[in-house]
């Protein structure tokens, strides 16, 4: 049996030095924010793009999409 883990996935990428593109320092978010995670005994699955409603004002609601990352480990697990 396993447990699961959802956190936000970065939206935006800092500035890393002798990464030049905006890919490469996004690419670099992401493993950064996986192997956080796997230090924990998390294994990375996949990432997700859901629809999420939220209040605008006293009565308005509005739609977004945010996206997740997923990760799981064997129940009973803290570390690898």
């Amino acid at each position: 049996m396993y447990e699961y883990k959802v956190v936000p996935a970065p939206t935006r990428a800092g500035k890393i030095k002798g990464l030049k593109t905006t890919a490469e320092r996004f690419a670099h978010s992401l493993a950064e924010r996986i192997n956080a995670e796997a230090a924990g005994g998390w294994r990375f699955l996949r990432t997700e793009s859901l629809a999420c409603e939220e209040r605008r004002g006293l009565t308005g609601t509005s739609r977004s999409t945010q996206t997740v990352m997923i990760f799981a480990r064997a129940l009973g697990q803290t570390r690898p």
